[in-house]
């Protein structure tokens, strides 16, 4: 219905299919219809493509279809690191992209890139004050160098052509047709730049390449929600999380982030278990969860009043809210001759005002 009304806007029709009072019939058989496919247990079907998970891009560093073995593969992989450290959402801000994205060094010695936005889809330069406020920034894995975005960067700057990395030429370049005689020495980009169309399906040819088949839909989008799922399953603010994305509403974040696998479970588990777990005798186990690792911390209860558990971790999960910093002491108190099965009182105590 609105690609025929975009239609009729551009041949000057005069009328809206979706306002218009001449096609109220057409909009009442449409909502019929929509009742009838929800009845049969169908309704709509979702075009929303679903997060990528960290065990599908190990998967696709396995297959050897991220790093350095071949053109594609680097430009996979830079595709993939543009994406999520810089939150880019669509082709065309991939397609915008030029080599002018340069390489730093912060105080500590660090590399970082820095991302230069010039030309997005909600961002076209009309309103010259309608810009992002924080330039997103991708430093350096020293922790594992195989999946350093910085060394990758470096190594695409080394196979580029040497006259074709000015700021103002394209980020992305063809590779040869020709790859299975090159080697490291070769050069393996051609000058000029990738093609529209390949670049927007570069995470279908990943995922089918890799042998990632299933229900889920994955699609180029899919590497921005990871993104925003990451980060919010970390409990970074949403505001936070606006700056990297480039979103200007927080509810475009809500739509980004949604349950994953793990969460269900323990959703599922929570209400499982309609009482909570008694400290009147025996031992109690008490399970929290920091950055999605289980950890346990078993108290031994000889029947005193009152036990003091110093935490670490996780207690964020049993407050609203976060919480920034200080030492976090928990006195589980109970009665263990009272006859009442009354559940034990918990106290937070804490050295920091935040």
């Amino acid at each position: 219905m609105s690609s025929f009304d975009r239609h009729l806007r551009r041949m000057k029709y005069g009328k809206q299919i979706i306002s218009s009072l001449e096609f109220s019939k057409v909009r009442e058989v449409l909502k019929a219809k929509q009742k009838d496919l929800k009845s049969e247990g169908r309704g709509n079907i979702s075009k929303k493509s679903d997060a990528l998970t960290d065990e599908e891009i190990n998967q696709l560093w396995e297959k050897e279809l991220l790093g350095v073995n071949n053109p594609e593969s680097v430009i996979n992989s830079l595709w993939l690191f543009n994406t999520i450290y810089f939150g880019l959402r669509g082709s065309d801000e991939h397609r915008s992209m030029s080599w002018g994205t340069f390489l730093q060094k912060d105080s500590s010695g660090a590399e970082f890139l820095t991302f230069n936005e010039r030309q997005s889809k909600t961002r076209q330069g009309a309103n010259p004050r309608d810009i992002r406020v924080v330039k997103p920034k991708m430093w350096e894995n020293l922790e594992v160098p195989n999946l350093c975005p910085i060394k990758i960067y470096k190594f695409y700057q080394e196979k580029r052509p040497s006259d074709f990395c000015n700021p103002d030429d394209p980020f992305y370049l063809a590779t040869h047709t020709q790859q299975c005689a090159m080697t490291h020495k070769d050069q393996w980009f051609k000058r000029q730049p990738i093609g529209v169309n390949k670049l927007g399906s570069i995470m279908k040819i990943m995922t089918t390449s890799a042998g990632i088949v299933g229900e889920k839909k994955l699609t180029n989008h899919s590497a921005c929600k990871h993104l925003v799922q990451k980060l919010s399953e970390n409990n970074v603010p949403a505001n936070q999380i606006m700056q990297i994305t480039g979103h200007k509403n927080i509810q475009s974040i809500n739509n980004y982030s949604s349950l994953n696998e793990i969460q269900h479970r323990n959703i599922s588990s929570i209400l499982s278990n309609p009482t909570a777990p008694q400290c009147s005798s025996g031992s109690a186990t008490f399970q929290f969860t920091q950055n999605n690792t289980a950890f346990r911390n078993t108290l031994n209860n000889t029947g005193a009043t009152s036990t003091t558990i110093n935490v670490t971790g996780g207690v964020q999960n049993l407050v609203n809210g976060n919480i920034l910093g200080g030492k976090i002491i928990v006195n589980i108190q109970n009665e263990p001759n009272s006859a009442s099965k009354k559940r034990p009182r918990v106290i937070f105590d804490s050295d920091s005002d935040e």
